[in-house]
């Protein structure tokens, strides 16, 4: 099989493997030191952020506080919503903590959905102020609602924003409707201005820095742009100073991993954190769901519950304490239905023949699928099949098609969004390769062949980008064991590949091991004491690569191996 792989750019001798990798990214040299060493410096203010609007914002929450007055705080069900609701609500519990227990009033969704369309039942005349975080910028129609019922309402978001905002009696505070230089920055991020606003013009006091572990967390759930330096900055200081219990005993328990990914930072927080998180809002009770979040909150997390661990039942521990068995278990159930989702899409693949599509369009026909796994299932698809894929369920009432899309992530074209809506029948909304999408059923073949024209001449065979390409007689063990502890990845900086070539495997040793424990894994040794793995092989394979003349070129990824005080590059 040929591996197709580019250079991102030629390579410069002068510089690190730290310099090359962040250059090929796009971080210039002369200001990579300043990404890297990111911090207050690099935050901007929040008057920077619609000013006048986050002044008066402030103003009408204060003047709730000193009243006594009901806030309503939807809280969006994904891990940014979550973190940003969080945000407000342990800010002010921390200033007026009688008020935040008994005035703030907050509600998560049943389901996968954003905005305050399904929360207007929960609102009457008791509620003086509606506050809402990462969310609910195109909700006119209920903005309109509140303002007949006499009700403010703010919405700290950074969605894209397809009304008038003129139009809304709203005070929309949207990173992207304004000059805010960082289009980046999540709801967490603006929840964080806001009460970075409310500290400057009502308490006078310094920066709460301690609320910007979970404000990291919020932005690396929502995957912003790694690149932008205030992201950086947001992670470097939040992640250095984690307060937060719920936080700290998660990142505890997933400590082996995350030691693995060099500790924590972007990457690890992106895989062994924030899926959690979203595992909830997808998959989790409201019970679950409640319990959870409540964790996140300082007014609640030293509260004392019954335990629900196995071998530890009716124990009494802290709540943060038993958010963690609730998330692990919800995690642990997610994965389940998704594996026995994957099975049901999977034999719809082989039956239909539909990796002769350009797209796999999946329909849950037995309607058996949750509805908030759709995006999820959608992701893993396109992973193991190279194919963009969307999952979709029918509608019976309105006969639409609806669901979740996914980009095959190595394609040549990166923006799904505009290739469906060129077919003039598809309705999108979200990201150019991770949205929802609906269209009558009726143009389902016809949506089918559009696609397989457009895609005609589009190869969508995997590409790798590699930073370096190496002879494999010639690799420095150093250099791989520089690349392997870099702490530089996240969204946009994808982790580093390098390919080595015209491996000579009748002059190596390569070895077949780990099969008597159920894990075979192919061992190349390289002349220079670099070891390259292959895990998840078998013994087909093996003999394969070892019968006859074979030259092998390889893609991956740097790691370093410990054993009893042992390094060695792979």
């Amino acid at each position: 099989m040929k591996i197709e792989y580019k250079l991102y750019k030629s390579g410069n001798k002068l510089l690190t493997p730290l310099q090359q990798i962040l250059y090929n990214r796009g971080i210039p040299i002369e200001k990579q030191d300043d990404w890297l060493n990111a911090d207050w410096k690099n935050i901007y203010d929040w008057a920077c952020l619609e000013y006048d609007k986050m002044a008066q914002c402030v103003e009408d929450v204060y003047h709730c506080i000193q009243h006594n007055l009901d806030i309503f705080l939807p809280i969006d069900c994904d891990c940014d919503g979550w973190h940003s609701g969080a945000i407000i609500i342990n800010y002010l519990y921390k200033h007026f903590p009688d008020y935040a227990l008994n005035h703030i009033i907050y509600k998560q969704h049943k389901e996968k959905q954003h905005g305050i369309a399904d929360m207007m039942p929960y609102i009457d005349n008791s509620i003086s102020l509606v506050l809402v975080t990462d969310a609910g910028s195109n909700d006119i129609e209920e903005h309109k609602q509140l303002a007949d019922l006499g009700i403010k309402c703010y919405c700290l978001d950074h969605h894209e924003v397809s009304i008038n905002i003129k139009d809304s009696p709203a005070t929309i505070i949207n990173v992207q409707t304004c000059d805010y230089p960082n289009k980046a920055l999540t709801g967490a991020g603006v929840a964080y201005k806001f009460i970075s606003a409310f500290e400057d013009l009502i308490m006078h006091g310094p920066q709460p820095t301690e609320f910007l572990d979970i404000c990291a967390c919020g932005n690396i759930g929502d995957m912003a742009d790694y690149k932008e330096p205030e992201i950086r900055a947001i992670t470097n200081i939040g992640l250095s100073n984690i307060n937060n219990l719920f936080l700290k005993g998660m990142i505890n328990k997933n400590d082996y991993s995350i030691q693995k990914m060099n500790g924590v930072n972007y990457y690890s927080i992106a895989f062994y954190y924030a899926p959690y998180v979203n595992s909830l809002t997808r998959s989790g009770t409201m019970a679950e769901k409640k319990l959870v979040f409540d964790a996140l909150l300082d007014m609640y997390t030293y509260d004392k519950v019954q335990s629900s661990k196995r071998g530890h039942t009716g124990e009494q521990v802290y709540l943060w304490q038993e958010a963690l068995t609730v998330a692990d278990r919800v995690k642990r159930r997610q994965t389940k239905m998704q594996n026995e989702a994957m099975l049901y899409f999977e034999n719809q693949i082989q039956e239909d023949n539909l990796l002769d599509n350009a797209m796999i369009f999946l329909v849950d026909k037995d309607n058996i699928i949750p509805s908030t796994l759709r995006g999820l299932i959608a992701n893993k698809i396109q992973a193991k099949y190279q194919h963009p894929t969307a999952v979709l369920s029918k509608n019976e009432v309105n006969g639409l098609l609806n669901g979740s899309m996914r980009n095959y992530s190595l394609s040549i074209n990166q923006d799904l969004k505009a290739t469906l809506e060129s077919t003039g029948l598809i309705t999108v909304a979200g990201h150019a390769n991770a949205a929802g999408l609906w269209f009558r059923a009726d143009d389902f073949a016809r949506i089918n062949n559009k696609m397989n024209e457009l895609y005609e001449n589009i190869d969508q065979s995997p590409v790798y980008w590699v930073d370096y390409i190496w002879n494999y007689n010639d690799i420095n063990p150093q250099t791989v064991l520089d690349i392997a502890g870099l702490n530089i990845y996240g969204q946009e900086i994808p982790e580093s590949k390098v390919a080595i070539v015209d491996i000579d495997l009748d002059t190596i040793s390569i070895q077949l091991i780990g099969e008597a424990k159920g894990h075979p894994t192919i061992k190349i040794s390289l002349p220079s004491g670099i070891d390259i793995m292959k895990f998840k092989s078998s013994r087909e394979e093996f003999e394969e690569w070892t019968s006859g003349e074979k030259q092998l070129t390889v893609v991956g990824k740097c790691s370093k191996n410990e054993w009893l005080g042992k390094v060695t590059p792979q």
